[in-house]
């Protein structure tokens, strides 16, 4: 049996709850995404965000492959949360959601992608 995958639930209690997956090797989300059948394409790039809309609750997966300068990651992450939280409000139903939900949903996605970043980077970056 493989590794398990990690997958962070962000909770609140105002909006549906969404999944997060943060990977760090294209070979391992190249695998998941053959095992998975999920219909996604990487790009060349440092990071990448991939709503995973047909599933329920709201999934998305994000692939880091920029390692450098701590600082330099989480805004990446940041970056890449921004993503992940329009694509969460076009799976509600919200073209146009409020400032605030939007912040709040961006910060909250931030937190666990650097809080699962960090995890990592302890156990892989000396």
């Amino acid at each position: 049996m493989g590794k398990r995958k990690r997958v962070t639930k962000w909770d609140c209690e105002a909006m549906p709850h969404l999944k997060l997956r943060l990977y760090h090797s294209r070979k391992r989300i190249l695998k998941d995404i053959a095992e998975e059948s999920v219909g996604v394409e990487l790009e060349d790039a440092l990071a990448q965000c991939f709503p995973i809309p047909e599933r329920s609750p709201f999934e998305a997966w994000v692939l880091m492959e920029y390692h450098g300068e701590a600082y330099d990651e989480i805004g990446l992450l940041a970056h890449e949360a921004t993503h992940v939280a329009r694509r969460y409000f076009e799976f509600l139903g919200e073209e146009y959601p409020a400032e605030e939900e939007m912040a709040y949903v961006v910060g909250g996605v931030t937190s666990t992608l650097v809080n699962d970043h960090l995890r990592w980077r302890e156990r892989h970056v000396s």
